[in-house]
């Protein structure tokens, strides 16, 4: 019997001392985290509404005890400050970044792959709604989307007898343009200066996604002298010009000027950023619009690809806290954060398991978000190297063409040029 108690007191003994182990290891590590202090460099919290994003930085401290850091800068800046950070090491640990950015970041040291901090944190990768690869490696994840449905001014196509809804292919979209353009309207508008070639993306391969154009193979590379689809989508372009259904001052006009025109109703379509949709509900309530889907080419019935601009997200390769800075960004793609974030701000969540309440907004801010809900995201310039280069090289080439200076072969095979000098 005395035994027998003599072992029981033991294991009290030895379990007491274990649970003790174990709630000193919890206040180490509780004491650690909040000791630990993340920079984040980006240029979101100026764009959001004013202590919005710091709020939900404070959400992740609030679980964590992990302090957040916001260094603010504009856009503008925001690539220039990374590189010359990483040089000098007084880089952020996390960074914001623009898709596009991806490889020069990389090459400059700015950003650490990531794959290994996924396996090492059991991170669902199936919570990014789109991941960023350079050289075989993921280096960052789309935050928050904004996407570039078509926007249509219903005044105008009510005038000419055309039903929106009806607009679902390139020869739709064309007979639209003819009808518009008969009555004394300007149809479309595309902002086609290479000083910034955004409308390459938005308008030109906005259109080519739609039908399921791809331009790069699985390896990264481009594949554009042979691509048909490419092809296809720049006679199309040049129909429109040579119709006179895209509005003058094309080659010099930026989105601006594009989104102006539609605003003040001298447009019948174009291709807005949905941020555009709340600034013409309060900025033009003379204006009645709504949003579809791009056109896709006749006779196309596959996966429909939608492009979208964004706020990307990666960490510093001279963090030296990369475990919490993973677990800062699993928390920025959790459901309620990215929600929060993507209602706040009026964009859509890069989270595939946020669902963001937009009954407060616009019918066509719900309407362009069902658009987004139906498509797959495509963006094929993230990650590219000299991403600025080649989209000026590739929308010159297309220039040309549209404009008659050159055929179609030399255009497609022109552009395949300046995307193999820069990957060779």
């Amino acid at each position: 019997m005395k035994k027998t108690m003599k072992r029981v007191l033991a294991l009290v003994m030895i379990m007491a001392l274990i649970m003790g182990v174990v709630a000193c290891g919890s206040k180490k590590e509780e004491a650690k985290n909040e000791d630990i202090t993340l920079t984040f460099q980006q240029w979101f919290a100026d764009e959001c509404p004013e202590g919005l994003f710091q709020e939900i930085c404070d959400g992740f401290t609030a679980e964590t005890g992990i302090k957040i850091e916001l260094y603010n800068a504009p856009n503008a800046e925001t690539k220039t400050t990374l590189l010359s950070g990483a040089a000098n090491g007084t880089i952020a640990d996390i960074v914001g970044t623009d898709g596009k950015w991806v490889s020069d970041l990389v090459d400059g040291g700015a950003l650490t792959p990531l794959d290994d901090l996924f396996k090492e944190g059991n991170v669902d990768t199936s919570v990014f709604s789109d991941m960023w690869k350079y050289n075989g490696s993921t280096y960052a994840m789309p935050m928050v989307t904004f996407s570039y449905p078509l926007a249509v001014n219903t005044d105008i196509l009510a005038e000419v007898g055309i039903d929106p809804e009806s607009i679902k292919t390139r020869s739709d979209f064309l007979a639209a343009c003819k009808a518009v353009t008969d009555a004394g309207y300007l149809a479309y508008g595309w902002n086609a200066t290479t000083s910034n070639p955004a409308g390459l993306d938005h308008i030109f391969l906005n259109s080519f996604w739609a039908s399921g154009g791809k331009l790069r193979d699985d390896a990264g590379l481009f594949h554009i002298a042979d691509n048909d689809d490419f092809k296809e989508t720049a006679v199309y372009f040049k129909e429109l010009v040579d119709n006179g259904y895209i509005a003058p001052g094309y080659m010099t006009a930026i989105e601006a000027d594009i989104t102006s025109k539609f605003g003040s109703g001298d447009l019948a379509f174009c291709n807005p950023s949905i941020s555009m949709l709340s600034i013409w509900a309060s900025d033009s309530p003379n204006l009645h619009f709504t949003v579809i889907p791009m056109p896709v080419k006749d006779g196309y019935t596959g996966t429909t690809y939608a492009d979208y601009a964004c706020w990307g997200v990666g960490i510093s390769d001279h963090c030296e806290h990369k475990a919490e800075a993973m677990k800062f960004i699993e928390y920025m793609f959790s459901a309620e954060a990215n929600a929060k974030l993507a209602q706040g701000k009026g964009c859509f969540p890069g989270s595939t398991v946020s669902d963001p309440d937009y009954s407060e907004t616009s019918e066509n801010f719900q309407k362009a978000f069902t658009i987004w809900k139906a498509a797959t995201p495509r963006a094929e310039w993230n990650a590219a190297i000299e991403a600025s280069a080649l989209r000026t090289g590739v929308l010159e080439n297309v220039l040309l063409f549209v404009n008659g200076e050159i055929d179609v072969d030399t255009m497609a095979a022109n552009c395949q040029a300046v995307c193999d000098e820069v990957y060779n």
